[in-house]
């Protein structure tokens, strides 16, 4: 009985995403239609974001992959793969997920140079953004997106998807067709102190 909890709680380890294993990781998953959602997976839960609607599915036991369920909603993980079942019905269909922000604490610089010649640059830390615009640092929590990656601190909201980028204030865009230029994972240099 002994080896059969062993291999019962390891086949359920092995099943989870490594995602799960760690600490809390995002995930955005694109499926056909057009449809998104992002999920953070966080010990044997999965918070499920579809636009402003948010749900936590608890872990239940899988013979093929990983999947989380409250009973109505269901998600079902398999490597990258992923399809939402509400009451029994598919919802979201032929997702492939991929990861949005490490669990690590690394930290990524870019700047945007958007089409009217204007730039901005963006530091991305765990759960927000160093956003510099017009010489002003503005730091925005990570909010729930439908699709990308958003910023917000309810006036000023920073969107990306991929290299583009835009940001809004108080709802009216101010900067748009914003590219990712350069970004590094590594810290700006420091200067080295004098020795004499």
């Amino acid at each position: 009985m002994k080896w059969r909890s062993v291999g019962v709680a390891l086949s359920l380890l092995l099943a989870m995403p490594l995602s799960a294993q760690a600490q809390a990781r995002l995930v955005e998953y694109e499926c056909e239609a057009g449809r998104s959602f992002q999920v953070e997976y966080a010990g044997d839960t999965a918070q499920l974001m579809r636009g402003a609607d948010s749900v936590t599915l608890p872990s239940v036991v899988s013979a093929s992959g990983a999947r989380y369920s409250n009973g109505e909603i269901t998600l079902f993980i398999k490597g990258n793969q992923a399809f939402i079942e509400e009451n029994g019905e598919q919802t979201y269909r032929n997702c492939v997920g991929q990861a949005v922000s490490p669990s690590q604490s690394v930290s990524q610089r870019v700047t945007y140079q958007c089409r009217d010649g204007r730039s901005f640059s963006a530091h991305y830390l765990d759960d927000r953004v160093e956003l510099v615009l017009d010489g002003r640092t503005l730091t925005l929590p990570q909010v729930v997106s439908g699709s990308g990656i958003r910023y917000s601190d309810g006036i000023t909201t920073l969107s990306s998807k991929g290299d583009q980028a835009f940001v809004e204030v108080n709802g009216t865009m101010v900067y748009q067709d914003c590219l990712a230029q350069a970004a590094s994972t590594q810290p700006p240099a420091q200067p080295v102190r004098g020795m004499w």
